[in-house]
């Protein structure tokens, strides 16, 4: 059972006034540095909890990926670049996320290293596409969004850690909290408005007010066209998880985030009102994700069985059939780390 965790109200003050009007970088000057509570040993920690929890790791990025759709803020900045409006953009734009995400988890963090090649290419871009959204009256790439898009990788997996199959120690998850305060840092997040404190306890406190009052409210009263561009994302994204189908992905991340009437086990809400009306198909993925990922996830022998699946269909992405059969070989080969044009 998933501990009770009570939202930082301060923090959630902070982030929907000052941090949704103070920008990460508006210009290129700012110089990327370690900070002096940056330690090597907790990041590589970090990144083998990662690859430890792979499975469940993808399973709770991938729906952290749809919850964070409805804050609109966020996700019109990303439909004015016009890089995920249809599923074709949307599978290079996450897909090029996924190869900065490995690189992040494969290497050091310092100075020269490849992950510091990525961390500097998406600051880069974060001002270039910052600047034109800005002037284009879209709005800004603020310290709240920031936030909210490292919940993204990380939130469900330090707030839900059992109902997503995660296993691991107080150490394994101070030290994934550890990577990731690190990632937000490098990425121009200030620790003030970071999702990660310097303790799990202050982690969850704070992904907790993200979900509840950004996340919640948000799934509560969708901006118009939200759901049209979850269908997109969700199409172009699920190339790289074919076992993945969108009624019942729906369905298990308003559960997460607690959508009134997402939740199964829960008799004041009429759970069984929305579940009876998904398709048999997206019934019997429910099950399947439930059993996996709350039961046989923390059984040693399965976690790793599901683990070896998951790098087989990642190792697929070397020469993405799925993605060329779906869309064309322009645009299922997908390069990061290079000059890219901006709309």
């Amino acid at each position: 059972m998933e501990p009770i965790v009570q939202k930082n109200e301060s923090y959630s003050e902070l982030m929907l006034t000052e941090g949704a009007t103070t920008t990460v970088d508006e210009d290129f000057h700012y110089e990327i540095k370690l900070p002096d509570w940056a330690d090597s040993k907790k990041v590589k920690m970090g990144q083998r909890f990662g690859f430890l929890n792979l499975n469940a790791l993808s399973h709770a990025t991938f729906l952290g990926l749809l919850a964070v759709i409805p804050v609109e803020t966020l996700t019109q900045v990303l439909i004015f670049t016009k890089q995920s409006s249809t599923p074709a953009l949307s599978y290079r734009r996450f897909k090029a996320n996924g190869l900065h995400l490995q690189t992040w988890y494969r290497n050091p963090m310092e100075t020269g290293s490849i992950a510091w090649q990525s961390i500097s290419t998406i600051r880069r871009m974060h001002v270039v596409v910052n600047k034109r959204s800005t002037k284009a009256g879209v709005g800004i790439i603020s310290q709240k969004d920031m936030a909210v898009t490292q919940f993204l990788f990380m939130g469900f997996a330090m707030l839900m850690p059992e109902t997503f199959g995660f296993v691991g120690c107080y150490e394994q998850f101070d030290a994934f909290n550890h990577l990731w305060r690190l990632i937000g840092y490098l990425l121009g997040t200030a620790d003030r408005f970071n999702c990660c404190g310097e303790t799990v306890e202050e982690t969850r406190r704070r992904l907790q007010s993200i979900k509840e009052d950004m996340l919640l409210p948000a799934w509560k009263d969708p901006f118009p066209g939200c759901m049209e561009y979850a269908r997109i994302t969700f199409e172009g994204v699920s190339t790289s998880f074919p076992t993945m189908e969108y009624e019942s992905s729906m369905f298990m991340m308003k559960k997460a985030v607690g959508v009134p009437g997402y939740n199964l086990f829960d008799s004041k809400q009429n759970d069984k009102n929305v579940f009876h009306d998904l398709s048999l198909y997206a019934k019997f993925q429910i099950f399947l994700e439930f059993v996996i990922y709350e039961h046989f996830s923390h059984i040693f022998v399965f976690r790793w069985i599901f683990n070896i699946f998951r790098i087989m269909v990642a190792l697929l992405e070397f020469y993405p059939i799925l993605a060329i059969y779906r869309f064309g070989r322009k645009y299922a080969f997908v390069e990061i780390m290079k000059p890219k044009k901006y709309n």
